[in-house]
């Protein structure tokens, strides 16, 4: 079976780089993954996902959904949009080469979420786009 790099630090959820957002208890420790078995089971799936995520602003209220939302295929273009953009985020985004890892540092960093150090949504500080 595959081995999954995941978000971690999520009290409640975690996102795997499949895409996958999954509560702590269905978490395989062994794999890192979400496991699907048992997301199926408890009808629980959730790929891609967006859910708690401003639409208009691409934040979102957790880290998991971000990168979750981040990985799907409709933002690809975007992400590759990014590596080619300005010369500080391409430093950054060449010590990343995976997109599960440059949405985790996406939806860390984006300066959209914070304007003169305040938050402007407040509650939904993680952000796809910057």
């Amino acid at each position: 079976s595959e081995n999954c790099e995941n978000t971690r630090q999520g009290n409640l959820f975690i996102a795997d780089d499949k895409g996958f957002v999954c509560s702590r208890e269905f978490v395989d420790y062994k794999t890192n993954c979400c496991d699907r078995d048992k997301m199926i089971k408890n009808n629980k799936v959730e790929r891609f996902s967006c859910k708690d995520c401003v639409s208009n602003s691409s934040c979102c209220s957790s880290l998991e959904y971000c990168v979750s939302c981040c990985l799907a295929p409709q933002n690809v273009e975007y992400l590759y949009s990014i590596i080619k953009a300005n010369e500080l985020q391409k430093i950054i985004l060449e010590k990343v080469n995976k997109r599960f890892e440059i949405c985790l540092a996406i939806c860390r960093t984006s300066s959209r979420s914070i304007k003169h150090n305040q938050y402007l949504n407040a509650g939904y500080k993680f952000c796809i786009k910057t």
